[in-house]
């Protein structure tokens, strides 16, 4: 039943090759034409992963929060950076109601941070602030009364500029007034004084009592008459140890706050400005992507021929969804190469063996036009192809000319055995055509079997592959026919075969005289000159191993490593964060929390070994924390500190302490480090966190405007590596 179906079949093509031809361009143009529009390449690993992966689901849920977590970087470079600023107002200006952008951010108004920078500072840090300035006000003021009891000189100590300067410590409006010899001290003004001038006159205070005292003058009057203290005045000689401490904790969180809040972002050798740009849609829709890029590199053009000043300034684009275009086009072309690459040898091998171009026709037609037949029905169900699976045409080919010379041999066969070319063809493809059809459904039922993969990266080569094949045979029994008729009524038809093959053995192997004893003589020669080839394959390729890193399946590229060089120093976090989900402010709120004190931040002194003989070890300060994985985590809490009212209040306290004529008797160094604080204290005041600035909520801003049900993890491993 099979063969009179394959003879019917072959009569009907021969009979009716023009429309069979006609249908077969058609059929060929119209998939061929699906291919080219549809054809997509997907080089994401979600693309791979199975669709109700938690990672996939997560992603999915992701994208419907929020427009995207990706970032467009728009690159400006130029000599002069204050004109890049002014570009940067006017792409601002330009794209900031775009219907590609969900947001564009070129400058950010830190100010309101900076100004409560101090309440970014803990409770404990604050309270050792006030201790170390109440201890150098303590060491001023015993100073001061130490020189009136040891000393013949007269002192006058203006403690009436204390007296309006807001000291939150003093108990009484009763001060000292004026202190004039040792002589004539009013011990009715100051009670504390009177005693401690008494006790050193009296010798009830001992040198070991003095270095031992806690004194402050700011405790109540019933601790200082429990226990009268009193500080060495030559104890605090050197005030390293004050001033040190409140540099280190005033450069400490200004280091925080000028990597976490650039007001610009700007290179550190003052040439590149970027201007971020989040997109309406994730960096993972190819289409998206290149519309994005196309419609910015426009705009860009437009806004620079309108503005002539700008010209100088040179423009690049980089991001996610800059490296998304750049490897999809390298996958791309990798596929293309493959594939012509690929039907470059086949033609290469075929000749050798059959000699004619028109006898190689009737193989690379059939199967070139099985391939775009899959390529035409794939692409009609599916919208894209994974990375594994995008080199399945290559490999196709190889599968399918075999069924293409089988065929052919066998008519060429027939045609010398005296057949005419209907019955060539019928002999073909039913004797030889069963066999290629079994070893077609073998192959078939092979690739089936990864359909039931979960990786999606198995499950489309699977299908693809089994596609391939199943139109690669189809190809056979319609293309071959159609062209061995063409041939044999307009081209003369199908000669014999050339075999350069049999020509090339038979010039280097010319009939000698052999040996009885080297008979196998052609066969050893050959067998040793493979066995040469694949030890030497053996010892060149390094032994395989599984590779891990995804970037490294990618070749780099020079000029987008470049770029973003360029502007690494102008970014303080990774463009790419691990994004963490919630349900509720609340749940925010605690996981923030418990990876604050996970990442806490501890500074260390490791020793350095010499780098030459003559220089000795060093020390290198080393930030760390206590993590193998995570750099830091950020939400907005990270803006928004804790116990606002408490450290208001401490600071309140500060600022009292640190009165004019208090700051008037520290060291030159010393009253430059309090006045670099003390602006920081005044303008340090409570806010709600409906009241930071739009820059710090649009960065956990989603679709429905909540900014606090999602976190970012910056991690220290190189996520790209599975491993990790």
């Amino acid at each position: 039943m099979i063969k009179n179906s394959i003879y019917k079949l072959v009569d009907f093509i021969v009979k009716h090759y023009i429309v069979v031809l006609l249908l077969f361009i058609v059929v060929t143009a119209a998939t061929g034409y699906i291919s080219y529009k549809r054809f997509k390449i997907k080089t994401s690993l979600t693309a791979l992963l199975p669709e109700h992966s938690q990672s996939v689901l997560m992603l999915q849920e992701l994208n419907k929060r929020k427009a995207s977590t990706d970032n467009m970087v728009v690159v400006l470079e130029s000599e002069n950076i204050e004109l890049s600023k002014q570009f940067a107002k006017v792409i601002h200006d330009e794209l900031k109601n775009d219907e590609f952008i969900s947001n564009i951010e070129y400058y950010r108004d830190v100010s309101f941070i900076k100004d409560r920078l101090l309440l970014q500072v803990s409770i404990e840090d604050l309270t050792n602030i006030k201790e170390k300035i109440q201890e150098k006000i303590s060491e001023k003021k015993v100073d001061t009364i130490t020189n009136l009891g040891l000393e013949e000189d007269n002192t006058d100590i203006q403690d009436e500029e204390l007296e309006d300067e807001g000291d939150p410590f003093k108990k009484d409006e009763a001060k000292t007034e004026k202190v004039e010899k040792k002589s004539n001290i009013d011990y009715d003004d100051n009670i504390e004084d009177k005693e401690i001038v008494e006790m050193i006159e009296n010798d009830e205070i001992t040198e070991e009592e003095r270095l031992e005292s806690e004194g402050d003058p700011f405790k109540t009057a019933e601790h200082k008459k429990e226990k009268p203290v009193l500080k060495k005045a030559d104890k605090y000689a050197d005030s390293s140890n004050f001033l040190q401490y409140l540099n280190d904790k005033l450069n400490k969180y200004n280091q925080s706050f000028s990597s976490r809040f650039k007001d610009w972002r700007v290179s550190q050798d003052g040439r590149i400005l970027v201007v971020m740009i989040t997109p309406i849609k994730p960096a993972g829709d190819i289409d998206f992507s290149l519309k994005l890029r196309k419609h910015l590199k426009e705009k860009m053009d437009q806004l620079q021929t309108k503005n002539p000043q700008f010209k100088k300034i040179d423009v690049n684009f980089s991001g996610a969804y800059i490296t998304t275009i750049d490897e999809t086009n390298e996958v791309k072309k990798d596929v293309f190469s493959s594939i012509g690459l690929s039907i470059g040898l086949i033609i290469l091998v075929l000749f050798l063996y059959f000699g004619r171009i028109l006898l190689l026709s009737t193989i690379l037609i059939p199967l070139i036009s099985g391939m775009i037949w899959t390529a035409g029905v794939f692409f009609l169900f599916e919208s894209y192809l994974n990375l594994i699976a995008a080199f399945i045409f290559a490999i196709l080919l190889g599968l399918g000319i075999d069924f293409g010379i089988h065929c052919l041999s066998r008519y060429n066969q027939e045609k010398e055995n005296g057949l005419s070319m209907s019955d060539a063809l019928k002999v073909t493809l039913t004797e030889t055509g069963f066999a290629v059809i079994i070893g077609g459904a073998t192959t078939v039922a092979a690739f089936l079997t990864l359909l039931l993969a979960d990786f999606r990266g198995f499950s489309q080569f699977g299908k693809l592959a089994s596609l391939g094949i199943v139109f690669s045979l189809t190809a056979i029994y319609i293309v071959f026919p159609l062209l061995i008729t063409i041939f044999e009524k307009h081209f003369g038809g199908v000669k014999g075969f050339k075999n350069y093959y049999v020509i090339i053995f038979a010039k280097l192997f010319k009939k000698k005289e052999l040996k009885p004893e080297f008979p196998f003589v052609k066969t050893i020669i050959f067998i040793t000159f493979f066995l040469l080839i694949g030890s030497s394959v053996l010892l060149i390729v390094k032994p395989i191993k599984f590779e891990y890193n995804f970037n490294k399946l990618g070749k780099k590229d020079g000029k987008r490593e470049m770029i973003q060089s360029k502007y690494k120093s102008a970014i303080e976090n990774s463009l790419s964060p691990t994004v963490i989900l919630t349900d509720s402010k609340e749940e925010t709120k605690k996981i923030h929390d418990a990876l604050e004190e996970l990442t806490k931040t501890f500074t260390d002194i490791v020793p350095q070994p010499a780098i030459f003989p003559f220089i000795g070890e060093y020390n290198v300060y080393v930030t760390y924390n206590m993590t193998e994985s995570i750099k830091t985590a950020a939400s907005v809490y990270s803006f928004y500190p804790e116990q606002q009212e408490d450290k208001y209040q401490l600071l309140q306290d500060i600022d009292g302490m640190l009165t004019k004529s208090r700051i008037k008797k520290l060291k030159k160094e010393e009253q430059e480090s309090i006045e670099e604080l003390k602006p920081y204290l005044t303008k340090a005041t409570p806010f709600k966190i409906n009241d930071l600035p739009e820059f710090t909520k649009n960065i956990f801003m989603d679709k429905s405007g909540n900014f606090d049900k999602m976190l970012f993890l910056y991690v220290k491993l190189d996520t790209s590596d599975g491993r990790n």
